[in-house]
């Protein structure tokens, strides 16, 4: 009985860790590192989680507009780094410094500004 405690305990917390939209109450600079984690991995669907849309056919657009990027290779594949800074938080706005070091050696030094909407983050229009 203990062993199948442990296991359904543990498949929990995979499950939970591994959703690919920003949680409630996580702070803004996790939800950034996360996000741009997914993009540089390819995975944009994911990736598009991390932003409020007003319809889904604006989410579908943007999703092929990152496809396109990440099949041109303008979005670098992978990261040897990636790190996140607070730097403002204002209410219900937040800006992250994000620094990232990609396999290529190219790298990222950007400021991304974030809204909280029903104590989640998102990521505002890039």
């Amino acid at each position: 009985m203990k062993k199948l405690l442990s296991f359904v305990a543990v498949a929990v917390m995979f499950v939970a860790c591994g959703s690919d939209a920003p949680k409630a109450g996580e702070a803004p600079e996790v939800v950034a590192k996360k996000c741009f984690d997914e993009l540089a991995k390819g995975e944009v669907k994911k990736f598009a989680n991390c932003f409020r849309f007003e319809s889904e056919d604006e989410k579908k657009n943007f999703i092929e507009f990152m496809e396109r990027k990440v099949r041109s290779n303008q979005i670098p594949d992978g990261t040897k780094s990636l790190e996140t800074k607070l730097l403002g938080l204002f209410e219900d706005r937040a800006r992250v410094k994000l620094l990232a070091t990609f396999k290529s050696g190219d790298s990222l030094d950007k400021n991304v500004d974030l809204i909280k909407i029903n104590d989640t983050w998102y990521i505002e229009r890039l």
